[in-house]
């Protein structure tokens, strides 16, 4: 795909994103349970389309497991809080050793390949 009908198709898609949220916003506002039936809707959709059935049910849990959390976080502000605490926890859990790994083994790769190219 050429760089130019990549930024089109982008803006497309970003025209889209917008008009979705600005329709789930008003939704939001306007009828708590029809949003909800859209949420879980579109939810459902994205699951459906993970074609690996391990990480469909990991992701399904993941969200199952968020979802009964901030049910009983009791306001606004403490779902706000609670969703920060999940990012920071899964970001020094999860991302952040992970990131580490990668720069351990691509400094020893890097340092293997300038082993190789040194004339002896």
């Amino acid at each position: 795909m050429d760089r130019f009908r990549w930024e089109e198709e982008k803006e497309q898609r970003r025209a889209e994103y917008l008009k979705r949220h600005a329709q789930m916003a008003r939704l939001f506002e306007e009828d708590r349970l029809a949003f909800e039936r859209e949420r879980k809707r579109l939810l459902d959709d994205f699951f459906n389309g993970i074609e690996d059935e391990d990480r469909r049910r990991r992701l399904r849990a993941l969200q199952t497991s968020f979802e009964e959390r901030m049910r009983h976080a009791g306001s606004e502000h403490n779902r706000f809080v609670l969703a920060q605490t999940f990012f920071w926890d899964h970001f020094h859990k999860i991302w952040h050793p992970g990131i580490q790994r990668m720069n351990t083994l691509l400094k020893a790769l890097a340092g293997k390949i300038a082993a190789l190219s040194d004339p002896p």
